[in-house]
């Protein structure tokens, strides 16, 4: 095991391609070492006092490694840049926008069946999906349909000329969201859809970039 450890460690180091799961490969292999050498220890020291200081230096040399695994898990440093775990990760600001689009679902005449377009390039608009998977009159599209225009229309920035040459509704107000560092997403609601969410809400103040 320890050399099957060491050998896939050292290949994945020597490769310049890098993602964090790569260390998936050999990290289970570790965890296994540090088993053995635990029950090593423990088993070794035959005193009741002796076993007692060896499960004590052994917590205090997993405390640390303790709170930098709740750090880095944990929703503080999940999506932080400062994560070097962290990849193509998703911004927390991207559930502001499913949270804002539940909002408006709540005063829509359809409710959840509230027609939804997404368009994004390439397909990147994941994992907005999952947080929209209870709306049943969502589309997704890798550039803007002709017939643009729903109740709620979630554009990708480098679509958004594109979306306003093409669209024939009103939209009001426009947020933007961010759904990864440097991808940002633009929100539009229509006319009617935003007069209904005003009437229920007259002091809510949705977003900072909400247009009068």
């Amino acid at each position: 095991m320890l050399f099957y450890t060491l050998l896939l460690a050292g290949v994945y180091t020597a490769l310049p391609y890098k993602t964090p799961w790569c260390m998936l490969g050999f990290l289970h292999g570790f965890i296994l070492l540090a088993g053995g050498g635990l029950d090593a220890i423990i088993s070794g020291a035959r005193r009741p006092l002796t076993r007692l200081v060896a499960a004590i230096a052994v917590l205090a040399c997993a405390w640390p490694l303790v709170t930098q695994a709740e750090r880095v898990i944990s929703r503080k440093f999940a999506a932080d840049n400062r994560n070097p775990y962290v990849y193509a990760h998703t911004v927390n600001d991207l559930l502001n926008l499913a949270g804002w689009i539940d909002q408006i679902a709540a005063v829509h005449p359809l409710g959840r069946d509230l027609p939804i377009h997404v368009c994004a390039t390439a397909d990147d608009f994941w994992p907005l999906p999952w947080y929209l998977r209870r709306y049943r009159n969502v589309g997704y599209w890798s550039k803007v349909p002709d017939a643009a225009d729903a109740a709620v229309v979630v554009i990708s920035s480098d679509l958004a000329e594109d979306f306003e040459s093409m669209r024939r509704n009103e939209y009001p107000t426009q947020a933007h969201y961010g759904l990864r560092p440097g991808t940002v997403l633009s929100a539009y609601i229509d006319a009617d859809t935003w007069k209904r969410f005003r009437a229920a809400q007259p002091s809510a103040n949705v977003h900072a970039d909400d247009k009068p």
